[in-house]
This record gives C-alpha cells, sequence and structure tokens, in this order.
C-alpha cells in the first residue's frame, strides 16, 4: 500500500522545477461521456542536464530517473489499481458476464514515457499518466474498487421554483491520511526526495534543490476539472477557457489541514438547472395568455369593424 500511494499523482507530483508551475492532476470530462484523469508532473530535462554537467552522463543520469519512475509507477501504482479493478469485477456477483465485460474494456492507463530503457536525445516538459475512462460507470466501478483513492463528498441539493442546485463539497484527494497524521501530500514531497537522492546522491540533490527553488514549488499542487460546458460553477482558484473547455484550477497547499485535521482549502463545485415541469407550466401558460390576448384584440378588432359598418348603414338610412 505504501508504494501504491506513492502516489497516485506520479510519487513525483513536486519533482524539480523552476516553480513556474506545480505538479497535480487534471479530470477531463468529454462531450462523448469519456473522463481521463491526467497526473503531471513538471520535468525540466535541459535544466537538469545543465545544473548536472551538462554533458552525456548527465543525459544518462535524466534517462536513468525517467526509467525508474517509469517502472516504479507501472508496477507498483498502475498495474496495481488496474489489477485491483479487475479483480473486483471477477469476483463482483451482482454484475451480469455482459456488464462485466463492457466495464472491463472501459479503463486503461497511458504514459508518455517509453517502455523500455532509453537513452534521451530530445527534450521533454513533463512526465505524464493518463486513465481513460469510458464513462461514469466506468470511473464510478474504478474508485469503488480502489477505495483508498475515491474521495469523500457531500452533496447538497437545493431548489427554488425555478431552478434546483446540485453543489458537491469535498476534501482534496491530497489531503487524505496516508499514516496517523502524515498526508498523501506530504507523503509526495519525501518520497520526491528519495527517488532523487537515489539517483544524484544526497550532494547532489541538495544542490538542485536549491538552485530549482524545490522547497517552495513542492508547498504546493494543482487540481483542475476540465469540462465543455460553461454551466458548471465552482470555487476554484482559477478559471480559464482554452479550446472550448472550461479550467477550474485549485491551488492547493501541501499542509492544507488545520489543528483539528480539517481540510483549508476544500473544493466545491456546481450546477444549476431548471425545473422542467415549472417552466413547461410558465411556456403553457404564456401561451395561453398570448392565444387569449391575441383572440381579444381579433374579437375587438371585429366588434370595431362592425359597429362601423352599422354605423354607415343607420347614416345612409337618415339620408334617405
Amino acid at each position: 500500500m505504501k508504494k501504491i500511494v506513492l502516489l497516485l499523482l506520479l510519487c513525483l507530483c513536486f519533482i524539480i522545477t523552476g516553480c513556474s508551475q506545480n505538479g497535480g492532476m487534471m479530470l477531463i470530462k468529454k462531450p462523448n461521456g469519456t473522463l481521463v484523469e491526467r497526473y503531471f508532473v513538471p520535468f525540466p530535462q535541459d535544466e537538469i542536464i545543465r545544473l548536472t554537467g551538462n554533458n552525456i552522463l548527465a543525459q544518462q543520469k535524466v534517462s536513468e530517473l525517467l526509467s525508474n519512475v517509469k517502472s516504479e509507477c507501472d508496477s507498483q501504482i498502475f498495474d496495481t489499481l488496474i489489477n485491483n479493478f479487475k479483480q473486483a469485477l471477477i469476483y463482483d456477483t451482482t454484475l451480469s458476464q455482459e456488464e462485466k465485460e463492457y466495464l472491463f474494456a472501459g479503463v486503461e492507463y497511458s504514459s508518455n514515457i517509453p517502455s523500455e530503457n532509453f537513452y534521451i536525445l530530445g527534450s521533454i516538459t513533463d512526465i505524464s499518466y493518463e486513465i481513460t475512462f469510458k464513462d461514469s460507470d466506468c470511473y464510478n466501478y474504478f474508485k469503488k474498487s480502489n477505495n483508498f483513492i475515491n474521495e469523500e463528498k457531500v452533496i447538497e441539493i437545493s431548489s427554488n421554483i425555478f431552478t434546483t442546485t446540485t453543489k458537491v463539497i469535498k476534501d482534496p484527494l491530497f489531503d487524505n491520511i496516508f499514516q496517523n497524521t502524515i498526508t498523501i501530500g506530504q507523503n509526495f514531497v519525501t518520497q520526491v526526495e528519495n527517488q532523487m537522492i537515489n539517483v544524484y546522491g544526497n550532494y547532489t540533490w541538495q544542490e538542485l534543490k536549491e538552485a530549482l527553488n524545490f522547497d517552495e514549488c513542492a508547498s504546493k499542487f494543482t487540481f483542475t476539472y476540465v469540462v465543455p460546458s460553461a454551466r458548471f460553477h465552482s470555487n476554484a482558484s482559477e478559471i480559464t477557457q482554452s479550446g472550448g473547455y472550461y479550467y477550474h484550477t485549485w491551488n492547493i497547499p501541501k499542509d492544507n489541514l488545520d489543528e483539528n485535521g480539517n481540510s483549508v482549502v476544500k473544493m466545491e463545485y456546481w450546477t444549476i438547472s431548471a425545473n422542467r415541469w415549472v417552466w413547461y407550466a410558465v411556456t403553457l401558460f404564456g401561451a395561453f395568455v398570448v392565444a387569449l390576448l391575441v383572440y381579444s384584440i381579433g374579437k375587438l378588432k371585429e366588434e370595431n369593424k362592425n359597429k362601423k359598418e352599422k354605423d354607415k348603414k343607420n347614416i345612409f338610412i337618415v339620408k334617405k
């Protein structure tokens, strides 16, 4: 379990970076119902190579680090998560064989790190993993089968005559307690340092740590919901739009718990939907009022016309 929680956000979610960007995760909801969880790690490869000699040996060290990360994350994190998911399906007696096959094929993961041990010639800017879910059923079952990554949340529903607001309030995943009072967020930093020390040695790591401002960059991470609808609202630190998607980003400090163990920064998001039957009734009533008004105006015009014709006849009779 310790290696699994090494973690989900890649065991390197606070890896060295110039602090222009932090590690974190995204949950992307696509219009076709597909969901993608993306775990990303800023990785300033060129800067690391420059600071560690700017030679072939420095490139080999980066290759070694990435190879270790790939091996560790595949075998100890993502393979384990997928296996937990598949084992739960196999022994689930509440599902039909057809439902099991559908869910089984509905979850897969990928990485931008090649599978084999490799020598880096080009430059990469981050390390990322993605878990793709065919739909929300696959996503929910995956979370259920890996309950230690399932986020606890409170759902509040409030209504007025015309609309219903559904709000979700939850603590960030990174605040889940890992061991006693150590949170996942706190554990990230320790794991990163261990990884870097293993590859570069403590002395070189301390130099890199200072030069790349690691402590400040490691003090927070980001969580982003990416949705295709402007109807999704939140208390996110930042909301931006790009390529037809809306990005709701929370900046979460590593130490996000108060003295009582409660999250200081909470994630809140909500949608507002129209009460259809009320609007149907309003529409029908409006249509009735319009029809009645049109009928009344038409009736009034007809009466005025008849009155004018009657007056003309009376005038004609008088003249005679």
